[in-house]
């Protein structure tokens, strides 16, 4: 009897040591996880074409909130040059929260996330959700594809003029796919137009006593 007992003892102990030892293993692997997470996005927001190239495999797709067309790996890499090229910078990124689920070497990440940019001088911050896949190949994780739901700005300044929204536009065009259409790149320079019309109207109009 007490033999039984003592083996009964020593068997739960290797389990309970087992257990502790999978979840560390599983919280260190989720580290790894969420740290290739970040390197995704700090990747695309600096240009950084070459880590995203390695960590956005040829075979992904991106579905962005408000979008009908699908994107794949050359366009992740074409936008995250451009925005680069027009002087976009990242200053502040934040996951409020980030559940993970996994299924053998597949894992999906569900997050809230809270990005800040700066634009032509401009910060403007806004806030979505991103449900992203993440498949370990030959033990590195790789991220083939996410989807980002529709932004919402919480923050854009300064105000250039009443309607003045470029902030919010690129963080729409950005919604972690960095695979909204170039054409919102281009919308910068006309935005930059309209701000100096409305400058130059409210100076007239003050001179003429009207403002």
């Amino acid at each position: 009897m007490k033999l039984k007992r003592n083996n009964l003892i020593i068997a739960a102990a290797l389990v309970v040591t087992l257990s502790s030892a999978n979840a560390s293993a599983q919280r260190q692997d989720d580290d790894n996880l969420l740290q290739v997470r970040e390197t995704v996005w700090r990747a695309w927001f600096a240009g950084d074409t070459k880590t995203l190239a390695e960590l956005v495999p040829p075979e992904t797709i991106v579905m962005s909130g408000g979008e009908e067309k699908w994107k794949h790996q050359a366009d992740v890499l074409r936008t995250s040059a451009e925005f680069h090229a027009n002087g976009g910078r990242l200053v502040r990124l934040e996951f409020p929260r980030t559940e993970v689920q996994h299924f053998g070497d597949v894992a999906i990440v569900w997050s809230t996330y809270l990005p800040e940019i700066e634009v032509d001088g401009k910060r403007s911050s806004s806030s979505s959700r991103v449900t992203e896949i993440f498949v370990r190949h030959r033990g590195q994780w790789t991220n083939p594809g996410w989807h980002t739901d529709k932004d919402k700005t919480i923050e854009s300044r300064p105000r250039t003029g009443p309607k003045a929204r470029t902030g919010s536009r690129w963080i729409a065009w950005r919604t972690h796919s960095g695979c909204r259409s170039s054409g919102s790149v281009g919308s910068t320079a006309a935005q930059r137009a309209g701000a100096r019309s409305y400058t130059k109207g409210r100076a007239m109009a003050r001179r003429k006593g009207h403002g």
